[in-house]
Order: C-alpha cells, then sequence, then structure tokens
C-alpha cells in the first residue's frame, strides 16, 4: 500500500501542479513529523511556514524541525495572504491549543482580491480548523483565557451574514429615482469547517456555538460547588488517647527494685517510668499543633480535586480524574483572572490557610498544587 505521501504525489501528478507552500497550524508532532515526506515530493521553491511560537519550549520546537533540502521554517503573520490562481488562503492567529495555533480562511473567487466578494457565483469559502475545532469530541488547550477567545473570534468567521439589497422604488412627483442602501443581513450559506482531526463539519457556526456552550456549562458546574470565601470546613476531630500524667522526678529505689530483671522472668511485667519531658508550654503547644487534629485550623475552599469528584462522580480511573482535575484548575484559572474566584493556600509560617494576593501565578495541578478555592 502507498503511503500518504505517495497519494498526494499521485494526485499532484494527475493535476499537473505542485505544492506553492505547506502551512503548518501549530508545533504539535502530529502535525509537523510529515513535512519532509511531502517535501520530498516537492520541487526546492516550496516554502514552508508556522507562526513563531512565544514561549521557551515551543520555540526549540520550532528550532529542531529541520526541513528536507535545508529550507528555512518562515515565519507566518496574523492576517497574511497565500494565493494561488483562484483561491486564497488567509491566516488568523487563534492561541488557546497551543500559543503558536493559526487558522486558515479559505476563499475561492477570483474577484475576491479585487473587493468583489459574493459577485462571483462560483465564490466557495472555509476554514481550515486545525486542533482549535475538531470533527469529533471537544478540544483540548493549554489556555483556556485565549482559547476562550478564539472560539469567538471563530464564531465570528464562521457566521457568514450577507447585506440583502433593498428592492428598488419607484417615487412620485418630478422624476423617479430608486434607493441603493442594503437591507439587514441576513444569513449566507453555511462555512464548512475542516478539522485536523475527525470528519468535515458541514455547519461550521452550529459547531462553534457547541463549543462555546460547552465551555460555559462546564464553568456553571464548577461556580455551583464552589463555597463562599468566608465559609470555613470544620476538620473532623479525631479521637485521642488519653494523656498519662508526666513525672518530672527519676524513679525511686523501691520502683527500681521491683521492676522485672533477667534474673527473675517470672515476675510480672511493669509499665515502664514515663521518660521525663519539658513542661514548657510552647514548646508542647507547637508539638501538639503538628502531631494532631485537634489544633487543624478549618479549610478554606475546595480543592480541584474534590471538584471532580462534585462534578463527575463517576469518573472512577484516576489518570481520567487527574486530567479532570487539570482541566477544572484552568477553569478556576479564569474565573480568577476573571475576579470571580478566590484561591487559599496553606501557609505553615501562620498554620493557617490565607488568600493568595491577586496576580500571583497559579501553577499546578493536584490538590496541593492547585490549592483550594472558593467564590469571590
Amino acid at each position: 500500500m502507498d503511503s500518504w505521501a505517495d497519494v498526494l504525489a499521485g494526485v499532484l501528478a494527475a493535476l499537473d501542479c505542485v505544492l506553492h507552500s505547506i502551512i503548518l497550524t501549530h508545533r504539535h508532532a502530529d502535525h509537523t513529523s510529515g513535512v519532509n515526506d511531502i517535501l520530498r515530493h516537492c520541487p526546492p521553491e516550496t516554502k514552508v511556514y508556522k507562526y513563531p511560537s512565544a514561549n521557551k519550549s515551543g520555540d526549540k520546537e520550532d528550532q529542531n524541525l529541520v526541513l528536507e533540502g535545508d529550507r528555512e521554517l518562515l515565519p507566518v503573520r496574523g492576517g497574511q495572504f497565500f494565493s494561488v490562481e483562484g483561491a486564497t488562503l488567509i491566516a488568523s492567529h487563534t492561541p488557546g491549543h497551543t500559543d503558536d495555533h493559526i487558522v486558515l480562511l479559505f476563499r475561492r473567487d477570483e474577484g475576491y482580491k479585487r473587493g468583489k466578494q459574493h459577485a462571483d457565483p462560483t465564490f466557495e469559502e472555509g476554514i481550515f480548523t486545525g486542533d482549535s475545532m475538531l470533527g469529533h469530541g471537544t478540544a483540548v488547550f493549554e489556555n483556556l483565557d485565549t482559547y476562550w477567545i478564539t472560539l469567538h473570534v471563530l464564531l465570528g468567521m464562521l457566521s457568514n451574514r450577507i447585506q440583502a439589497p433593498v428592492q428598488q422604488n419607484k417615487k412620485s412627483g418630478s422624476g423617479h429615482g430608486h434607493d441603493d442602501s442594503q437591507g439587514e443581513p441576513v444569513p449566507g450559506p453555511k462555512i464548512p469547517a475542516y478539522p485536523g482531526h475527525g470528519a468535515v463539519i458541514e455547519d461550521g457556526e452550529a459547531r462553534i456555538k457547541q463549543y462555546i456552550q460547552h465551555r460555559q456549562e462546564r464553568e456553571a458546574q464548577v461556580l455551583a460547588v464552589l463555597p463562599s470565601r468566608h465559609q470555613k470546613q470544620q476538620q473532623p476531630q479525631q479521637p485521642q488517647p488519653p494523656v498519662q500524667p508526666l513525672s518530672s522526678s527519676p524513679p525511686t529505689k523501691r520502683a527500681r527494685l521491683e521492676s522485672p530483671s533477667q534474673d527473675n522472668p517470672s515476675s510480672p511485667p511493669s509499665t515502664p517510668a514515663p521518660i521525663p519531658q519539658t513542661t514548657s508550654p510552647i514548646l508542647l503547644a507547637s508539638v501538639a499543633r503538628k502531631t494532631t487534629s485537634s489544633f487543624d485550623p478549618p479549610k478554606r475552599g475546595i480543592s480541584p480535586s474534590e471538584i471532580v469528584q462534585a462534578v463527575y462522580p463517576d469518573l472512577q480511573h484516576a489518570d481520567l480524574r487527574r486530567a479532570a482535575a487539570g482541566g477544572v484548575l484552568m477553569i478556576l484559572q479564569k474565573l480568577r483572572r476573571e475576579k470571580r474566584v478566590v484561591r487559599f493556600e496553606y501557609s505553615y509560617e501562620r498554620y493557617d490557610w490565607r488568600e493568595v494576593p491577586a496576580g500571583t501565578k497559579d501553577e499546578g495541578w493536584g490538590d496541593d498544587e492547585g490549592g483550594r478555592w472558593a467564590v469571590q
């Protein structure tokens, strides 16, 4: 069986055309590792483009991408046009899935570049969405804040609206005239989306609205289980063994004589004399605070893993629960930047839960690293 690259080469040969450019939607290996397989069937003039990554790890991946024929990886700019005869691609930076993610708006119309949109009856359009929108399920993301913005950018691109012309009206009186103004926008033809994974989405606008609704529902679920920032959760008290009175004086001579010895193994064992301990109240309080639950302060807020237990009670697999906790933490971080929730962390200096100051970077994703959260 021929490889996918051989099939592509066969199609290009049958159409008697060559690839002008290769445009990568983002840095992930499932979108970049096959570039050289394509380039082996391309002329030396074929160029490769990708939007530059803003973080160190992504920039390193870009540098490690060695292209066939010593080609240079060229940067994509937002709004950049890639045109061939009869078709145009327009790049748009859409971060969220990754910081370097782009989508490509497709237009096939000779008159488009001359500003005659919808004038040509052969006009077509679509959008290559990469991994920002998939043909099945929902997409994952590195940053929910930027992904939320991207969803609304995509909605604007996929909401095709055209101006309906107003019918010409004759005017009575001297002369005749007509109104050249346009009417209210009406829905245009549905714009398909071509995702990086899964089937073609015939109605891209409807699917992106589902994505936005899904994210809103997830936020509502998290907010519904969060306690108030002023609510404290008293720790359950653990039963403590009775405390024996401590003796500050050494055992008497008689007590030492009555204790069992190796020479008299039949003598009944007795409780060993307690080890003398200090009676310093400061030290005793410190030890008790660290070793007994009766001194544990009331918890503030709720942890990401506790939210997962409340929102996804049927999720049993540990890896799935951990992944869900990571998603919940991203929601909490977004809500915190919107000043809708607060975060608490345990202070080992004060032995109490304290509110994390605004502007402090949120990191990690477990129970401890994720902190505890409450409604603002």
